[in-house]
């Protein structure tokens, strides 16, 4: 039996991700893998490429065996151009509003598409609160802040 017939939408795009990761991969080769300080710079896109490069197999296997969604089980775009919307304010509000409160009214509107309020709220504040502990004192990196300091 012939895959051919079998190549559609979701194939071609599993193997444009598969060739992404191999391109980022090999790219990554030529930097070192450690730092005096620790992780070097071919660290991350090395697992980040290894990892895009699993889940594109994974996910070409899948088109490859008939798995294909039909319109009922297909999402609509709407979710998508939502957090895309959502992104783009994140970014315009950021130098504003600063990163805490930015980031919690981001998180909180990701979260509450799947869950209450009550979890919403407190989670994304408690994640804003800690992503700005780790890179601001932790790694020492400066993040954009409001007139208040966060």
């Amino acid at each position: 039996m012939s895959l051919r017939g079998k190549f559609n939408s979701d194939t071609w795009g599993g193997l444009a991700f598969l060739t992404l990761a191999l391109v980022f991969g090999w790219q990554s080769l030529g930097l070192s893998y450690t730092s005096p300080a620790g992780p070097g710079p071919r660290f991350f896109p090395i697992w980040l490429s290894g990892a895009l490069a699993c889940l594109s197999l994974l996910y070409i296997r899948g088109s490859l065996t008939g798995e294909e969604r039909s319109a009922e089980t297909a999402r609509p775009p709407r979710p998508v151009l939502a957090v895309s919307a959502w992104m783009l304010l994140f970014i315009v509000a950021l130098p504003h509003a600063g990163f805490v409160l930015t980031t919690t009214a981001f998180l909180f509107l990701l979260l509450s598409r799947g869950y209450r309020w009550k979890v919403s709220l407190p989670l994304a504040i408690a994640m804003a609160l800690l992503l700005f502990w780790l890179f601001r004192f932790a790694l020492r990196i400066q993040l954009p802040v409001n007139s208040l300091g966060f």
